[in-house]
């Protein structure tokens, strides 16, 4: 079941590639601030990239530019200076809560805003001290570890997953998203997932997939959603 669930993954994202072309490289490299903590920069984008898109996640760097001086004043905002800074979406105030969250844990248990040390971990270790910091959703661990970790992740949040549902790609009865995703990590090999995972992206960018079904379940797949909670 594992092999044709990796099969029916890769069928899709090759009917993507063939549909839409060869994905760019992932937008989040070209805009990480001088200065700053490579793997911070990629968390902070992971949070504005979950449930969102590229679009916005630039807008809202654009706007923390402008504002701020850097990571680390953005984390001492308010969750309300935060949100005003963010696109107007369903989800802005649990991400101002969550980008709090995770900058002050981060910075409480490192003694300042970086996330260097992980690079030099064995992997799995690595996924450990992402998975552990408080209010980072699974999707962006799993994303920081297939972009800048070289580690096996299925970065995997409700709006890829309603990618892959209009390729007949779905989750089982009652499955959560990051379930799903855990499913999806073992059926798909290490080397293909940054490939598809960037694919999956590619085709979200469209909005093909974002059904309105998919956003009335998102709730009942994702469970908790408040800062410090597994999604």
């Amino acid at each position: 079941m594992s092999d044709d669930l990796g099969q029916s993954v890769l069928a899709a994202a090759d009917a993507i590639e063939q549909s839409l072309g060869a994905p760019p490289p992932d937008a989040s490299f070209a805009l990480c601030p001088e200065g700053e903590d490579a793997l911070v920069h990629q968390l902070v984008y992971s949070l504005l990239l979950w449930e969102s898109s590229h679009e916005s996640a630039g807008k809202s760097l654009d706007a923390f530019r402008s504002e701020l001086t850097g990571y680390n004043e953005l984390r001492v905002c308010s969750a309300d200076e935060i949100a005003r800074m963010l696109p107007r979406e369903p989800r802005r105030d649990e991400r101002a809560a969550r980008l709090i969250a995770t900058l002050n844990d981060v910075f409480e248990k490192y003694h300042g805003l970086s996330l260097a040390s992980i690079a030099a971990m064995p992997k799995r270790e690595a996924r450990q001290v992402l998975d552990g910091i408080h209010g980072l959703p699974s999707f962006c661990a799993s994303r920081m570890m297939v972009l800048t970790l070289g580690g096996h992740a299925f970065p995997l949040d409700d709006r890829l997953a309603s990618v892959l549902g209009s390729f007949g790609i779905a989750p089982a009865a009652n499955e959560t998203t990051p379930e799903f995703a855990s499913r999806l990590e073992r059926a798909v090999r290490a080397a293909d997932a940054p490939r598809v995972y960037a694919l999956l992206e590619l085709q979200a960018a469209t909005g093909i997939g974002q059904t309105k079904t998919a956003a009335r379940k998102s709730s009942r797949r994702s469970g908790k959603t408040k800062a410090g909670q597994e999604t």
